[in-house]
């Protein structure tokens, strides 16, 4: 295995690479901005056994409306929890985010 994958970053660049690719021994070609706050939730997630190990994401994937509907009621940073990755570009406090 190449030592980038021992350290936890790409060759290229210094941005973590993502720990699912790591697992698998992949190395990403494109550093991806992580969601330090949404990597944490997933991990509370794993550790509590609150995830589905096999589904199709075009099926349980939130629609734009259930989005939208949780927003009304929850924060930003709520939302943002949600989610790995970031968009680089995006602003703040938009889904693009």
């Amino acid at each position: 295995m190449a030592s980038e994958q021992t350290t936890g970053y790409a060759a290229q660049g210094s941005a973590p690479l993502c720990q699912n690719a790591q697992a698998f021994g992949l190395a990403l070609l494109t550093p991806i901005p992580v969601n330090e706050p949404g990597v944490e939730r997933a991990r509370r997630l794993i550790d509590a056994r609150q995830h589905v190990l096999d589904s199709d994401w075009g099926e349980v994937q939130p629609r734009a409306e259930d989005e939208n509907a949780f927003l009304k009621s929850h924060s930003w940073e709520e939302y943002a929890a949600w989610h790995l990755g970031l968009t680089e570009g995006a602003t703040e406090h938009t889904k693009a985010r």
